[in-house]
């Protein structure tokens, strides 16, 4: 797998006349995504240097280089004994073009690399690139979404042993344990007016009558899922019975517009247009890109100009929300093929009602 990342971005280099993409986790408070995205090990400090063509070259830590060198013999593990600026002094000639992470970059290292004459420039769109899977991580992600759908079909299974909306989240952290695996981000779990907010955070109070909205996500093998599911605890009446089924009808059909080619725009615009009146209802976005971070590149917005190519992976995520009364958000995950699309998260999105 590591082989074809490191092709794809080399490749990249040689398409845009780069020398090197050079990268860098400075601290855990300046990490770069494309460093986990490559290794799929998240150093604290790290220097990754990706040559046009050629051994990559990555500094890290002086006592883990033995056991890292081991893990990646396709990149040449060295180990960072002097300051960056140094180091990169040292390995790449000067008056070459590199490109960098601007906003995972810090300021003054920018700086001092211009005054050794290195030609610098952003590399804008690396993200782009890493949006389009390579078949190993296409398997890599329809893995942890079975797993998922495991996850929430076990929880529905137990959930009368919960009686706030912590134990539920309880029950996926626990889960992920159970099978050696992490959870993608903290799980959201939100009931009655506390689904109202799409980002709730969980809490220890009593789960209640109305709409349950359910945010999980588990990390297999470094890449993630994200799948949202919205059951109904108590009896739903009829006008809740249709709101529910509306969303769940424009999800579908929105996803049915995915192929190549296809504006990211369109499907913002044709959702929001769908959702008529419940439109101001709907307060974020559509969808995200979803792959070794859980939130990447392309955000699924009517701001976004690109088009979707194969083997994207995104979410498709509509949701009405009425303030301190009721949340209804569902979400896949869904890949762009060759022809169209396919639902990687294969969890059921009927209404789940639990008396």
């Amino acid at each position: 797998m590591i082989t074809d990342k490191i092709e794809k971005l080399q490749e990249y280099c040689r398409t845009n006349n780069f020398d090197w993409l050079v990268m860098a986790n400075f601290g855990h408070e300046l990490s770069d995504a494309i460093v986990y995205y490559v290794l799929l090990q998240n150093p604290e400090h790290g220097i990754l240097l990706i040559p046009s063509s050629g051994k990559p070259i990555l500094f890290i830590t002086p006592f883990e280089v033995a056991e890292t060198q081991a893990k990646f013999p396709e990149i040449d593990v060295r180990p960072l004994t002097q300051k960056f600026v140094a180091l990169i002094s040292k390995t790449i000639p000067s008056n070459k073009k590199i490109a960098i992470r601007a906003g995972v970059f810090p300021s003054q290292a920018y700086l001092a690399l211009e005054q050794l004459h290195y030609v610098l420039e952003p590399a804008h769109d690396v993200e782009k690139i890493v949006a389009i899977k390579t078949t190993s991580e296409i398997q890599a992600m329809r893995a942890v979404a079975s797993l998922t759908d495991n996850c929430f079909q076990e929880l529905i299974k137990n959930w009368k042993q919960f009686k706030t909306e912590k134990d539920v989240a309880r029950f996926v952290n626990n889960f992920a344990l159970q099978h050696d695996v992490e959870i993608s981000f903290p799980t959201i779990v939100a009931s009655a007016g506390n689904a109202s907010h799409p980002h709730h955070s969980t809490l220890s109070t009593q789960l209640e009558r109305g709409f349950c909205v359910i945010d999980m996500g588990l990390r297999l093998n470094g890449y993630c899922s994200d799948m949202t599911r919205t059951i109904f605890l108590g009896t739903p009446i009829a006008n809740e019975r249709a709101l529910y089924e509306k969303i769940k009808i424009i999800q579908e059909k929105t996803i049915k517009l995915i192929a190549p080619g296809v504006a990211i725009a369109g499907l913002d615009i044709f959702c929001r247009s769908e959702l008529k009146e419940l439109n101001k209802y709907f307060i974020h976005g559509l969808g995200h890109g979803v792959d070794t971070q859980v939130h990447e590149w392309p955000g699924i917005t009517e701001r976004n100009t690109d088009i979707l190519q194969q083997n994207m992976i995104i979410t498709i995520e509509p949701g009405v929300y009425k303030e301190n009364e009721f949340g209804i958000r569902i979400e896949d995950d869904v890949m762009v093929t060759d022809i169209g699309y396919e639902i990687l998260t294969p969890t059921s999105r009927d209404l789940i009602i639990i008396n």
